[in-house]
């Protein structure tokens, strides 16, 4: 199945968050990132349910709505595992992600989703960190120069 999710690199670099000149964040390692927002097909491909209010879309090549973090790191994971990559994410009593029915996913807050743990170094897909989605939003350069 091809989700046609494309993805465009981003350089590692450093960018000055605001006004003060002592707020520079580093981004130490490039990642790629989604062009574009999940569909609701993309999601429903994956998840196996589409959430999304029907009367505020106009079909299922619209972004997916009325999803949470915890459908979000679920879809990354799901995700990961259909294309043989490592997931980032863990969750305590979650150990079949690939089998994870979308209902059993938590719509209010979970202790245990709470503390899911991501690993850096997993060749799975996660959610960009605060600091990389700044970066990748300020027009991170495409060469690598910054």
């Amino acid at each position: 199945m091809s989700l046609n999710i494309e993805m465009v690199p981003v350089p590692a670099g450093s960018f000055q968050r605001d006004e003060g000149e002592e707020n520079i964040s580093v981004i130490t390692k490039p990642y790629s990132l989604s062009k574009y927002q999940i569909t609701r097909q993309q999601f429903l491909d994956i998840m196996g349910a589409d959430p999304s209010e029907e009367s505020d879309s106009t079909g299922m090549n619209d972004p997916v709505q009325m999803i949470n973090w915890y459908h979000a790191i679920a879809f990354c994971n799901k995700l990961s595992l259909l294309e043989g990559l490592t997931p980032a994410y863990t969750v305590s009593g979650v150990s079949d992600w690939a089998n994870l029915p979308f209902g059993d996913i938590p719509t209010t807050s979970s202790a245990k989703w709470n503390a899911a743990t991501c690993d850096w170094d997993a060749t799975g897909y996660r959610l960009p960190t605060e600091m990389e989605w700044m970066w990748a939003v300020m027009g991170a350069p495409t060469d690598g120069q910054n």
